[in-house]
């Protein structure tokens, strides 16, 4: 994962954020062009050829009206924040080459190095193809970012050259003959909210982070985004559906086994009853001497747990009430 900080974000993450993370901490480099957009450059190199490709953020990098990710994110974030901007000239793309072809000399040289010292084979590791990041700032230098992929060879330390499959090590082939993995594999952490909508507000503050929430459906804790609403009478129509096909079989009856068997919420779709469990044991240590509430058979666990305070006869009125129907929760 990739993540940026500003000032205070990073004193927050270098004092309790890193929680035994590993990884690499480096220092934003200040974008070519004026340092309005933020961009990338993607190299693909074989021996043969060297593909380059920029993005640049849509969004302009001191624009406040955005969160950090929005005005920095280029090829580690989703295509729809950046845009694919041409390499003009040769001059760069000749110096973003010549960095790929001296990365390849410097891996063949520590390879072969390591490999007279290790072992008595006449033959070392050399890359045969690879992807990298670079970025260049507002002086014009060329940085090295990250690698994406990379693929090896085996080479002949006496020629220089590439030895026959029968030469090789089999595991040594395979990841050879691999195709280049271009998609990048720096991304953003799942927690990572983005939007593409401005924000006008001067006293809203802006993060990346996204929220998280308990399922009253399923019981289970996740981000906000992945909820949807869902109406009140779908909610009752499912709980009403669920116990019918309870009571139809004795074993079954909500009257005697309660909550429902797995096997049951299952069928009923996994969802609806995740909150009940909770409410039961609330409900003894409330009245300890009832085996059930008026309310766990007749309330859904979904509007139980949004309105913990309504009863059995409140909830026999609103049943009713068009606008209670209408009414959505957050599944």
């Amino acid at each position: 994962n990739i993540e940026y900080f500003n000032e205070k974000t990073l004193h927050e993450f270098l004092q309790h954020g890193r929680n035994n993370k590993s990884g690499i901490l480096q220092r934003f480099v200040a974008p070519h062009g004026g340092g309005r957009h933020n961009s990338q450059i993607r190299a693909i190199w074989t021996p043969k050829l060297c593909i380059l490709e920029r993005r640049r953020t849509k969004q302009h990098l001191h624009d406040k009206r955005f969160a950090l990710y929005e005005r920095a994110i280029t090829f580690d974030g989703p295509d729809v924040h950046s845009v694919s901007v041409p390499l003009r000239g040769t001059v760069l793309a000749g110096r973003v080459e010549n960095i790929c072809n001296e990365i390849v000399r410097h891996i063949a040289d520590v390879a072969a190095e390591n490999t007279h010292e290790s072992s008595k084979e006449n033959a070392f590791l050399g890359v045969a193809r690879m992807v990298v990041n670079f970025k260049v700032d507002g002086n014009g230098k060329t940085w090295i970012l990250w690698t994406n992929s990379i693929r090896l060879k085996s080479v002949a330390a006496d020629s220089g050259t590439k030895l026959t499959e029968s030469d090789t090590h089999s595991s040594m082939q395979a990841t050879s003959s691999q195709p280049l993995n271009i998609e990048t594999v720096v991304r953003l952490p799942s927690s990572t909210k983005l939007t593409q909508a401005p924000n006008h507000n001067a006293n809203t503050k802006l993060d990346n982070k996204l929220s998280f929430a308990t399922c009253p459906s399923c019981n289970n804790h996740d981000a906000n985004p992945h909820f949807q609403p869902v109406p009140y009478k779908t909610i009752i129509q499912h709980f009403e559906k669920t116990l019918e096909m309870l009571e139809q079989r004795d074993e079954s009856h909500p009257s005697k086994v309660w909550p429902p068997e797995d096997r049951f919420i299952k069928a009923a779709g996994s969802v609806g009853f995740g909150s009940l469990p909770l409410q039961l044991t609330r409900d003894r240590d409330t009245n300890p001497k009832r085996k059930y509430s008026e309310e766990t058979h007749a309330i859904p666990p979904v509007i139980r747990q949004i309105h913990p305070k309504l009863r059995a006869k409140g909830y026999a009125m609103y049943r009713k009430d068009p606008l209670f129907l209408l009414k959505t929760c957050n599944v």
